[in-house]
């Protein structure tokens, strides 16, 4: 790891079988601790995370900052139908049981004021 890139690239299938994108930040050492998943707001992309991942992973967590379907060097799926927050919650999880993480901690941006 570069201090200019310090994550390396990670890549997982979802469950349609598109080729997802994430960024990889590896823990610093000391105590093992949950990884992060980071998830980007609608319009958005994994490096909206480039300030804040390497300091959480720093702290000794894993930081795994995905584009989701569509967006930044995912794949886009032929089917706009797919483009549903339960679709990406599945690519979600399909990247947990690829990368074997069992469990997680969540960070999120929103795309628009007030939305959960």
């Amino acid at each position: 790891m570069s201090a200019q890139h310090p994550f390396v690239e990670r890549r997982w299938t979802s469950p349609d079988g598109l080729s997802l994108f994430a960024r990889d930040y590896a823990p610093g050492p000391g105590v093992a601790r949950p990884p992060v998943i980071a998830i980007h707001g609608l319009t958005r992309n994994s490096a909206d995370f480039e300030a804040i991942a390497p300091l959480l992973a720093q702290s000794g967590r894993r930081v795994l900052a995905v584009d989701v379907r569509g967006r930044g060097r995912s794949d886009r799926a032929p089917d706009p139908m797919t483009y549903m927050p339960d679709v990406y919650a599945r690519d979600v999880l399909a990247l947990m049981e690829q990368a074997g993480i069992d469990r997680a901690i969540f960070l999120g941006t929103s795309a628009s004021p007030g939305s959960i």
